[in-house]
């Protein structure tokens, strides 16, 4: 189980919010022991991008071993 305020990548876009899968956010909160969590998205400035409520198959624990990849908040914003 993924816990509060752990980072996690999203596996699949949500134009709906403005995210891209591989995006990344921090658990706020954890639902149903772990059914779903509430997961917020920042630029690193600390702007909030969104806050979304996702099943548990919808992100993952983010890790060392990942990769990081820059994305631009202002222009995912306008499309």
């Amino acid at each position: 189980m993924i816990n509060e305020l752990e980072v996690v990548a999203l596996k699949v876009a949500r134009p709906a919010d403005k995210l891209a899968a591989g995006d990344l956010g921090t658990v706020v909160m954890v639902h149903g022991a772990g059914a779903g969590y509430t997961v917020e998205f920042l630029t690193p400035g600390g702007r909030t991008i969104g806050i979304v409520t996702l099943e548990a198959e919808a992100v993952s624990l983010a890790t060392a071993q990942d990769l990081v990849r820059w994305r631009n908040a202002t222009a995912a914003a306008a499309e």
